[in-house]
């Protein structure tokens, strides 16, 4: 029986974050953008009537950082990072 590392269980490496996305798409039969896009609204109820220069959003479990291109599109002024650093993370409260 082949064991999986932590990482790779977990989704923390590039090649599980790419196969999650495709199982995904397997799974959703190709909708998965679609699903992606169905948290846009209720962002845009947090995000109304701020200044975009200050928003802030942590995607925990972001894998390749594609709903976080669709929030680029949405809202392009803040500065997206798809992937939290560990050194960023050690700052988390």
């Amino acid at each position: 029986m082949a064991s999986l590392s932590c990482d790779a269980w977990l989704g923390m490496t590039d090649e599980s974050a790419e196969r999650y996305d495709t199982q995904v798409e397997v799974l959703l039969k190709g909708t998965a953008n679609a699903m992606r896009r169905q948290a846009l609204p209720q962002l845009h109820e947090k995000f109304a009537g701020r200044d975009q220069r200050q928003l802030r959003l942590l995607d925990i479990g972001s894998g390749t950082g594609r709903f976080l291109d669709f929030v680029k599109q949405a809202w392009p002024q803040p500065e997206w990072r798809p992937r939290a650093s560990k050194e960023l993370l050690g700052k988390l409260p």
